[in-house]
């Protein structure tokens, strides 16, 4: 992990540049965030392979459970970057 810490149960980053890495089994992903004013734009990667961009910005805070994708093997690692 670097650029990201944690705040409020949440990881955050103002830096661009930052990232966040996870190595997890299944073969689906989702993600649960806070969408807020302060939010922007986040790159999803699993295994080495971008996959989306995350939209955190909304002009209130909300929390929000998104889907990311599905139909992989088994162990994985994925990269969020700012």
């Amino acid at each position: 992990m670097s650029g990201f810490r944690p705040m409020g149960g949440y990881f955050t980053s103002s830096e661009k540049g930052s990232v966040i890495q996870y190595i997890f089994k299944g073969s689906m992903l989702g993600v649960k965030l806070l969408r807020s004013p302060d939010g922007g734009e986040v790159n999803v990667w699993i295994d080495g392979n971008e996959i989306t961009t995350l939209n955190t910005w909304w002009p209130f805070a909300r929390e929000r459970y998104l889907f990311v994708t599905n139909g992989f093997a088994p162990v994985h690692i994925l990269s969020v970057l700012r």
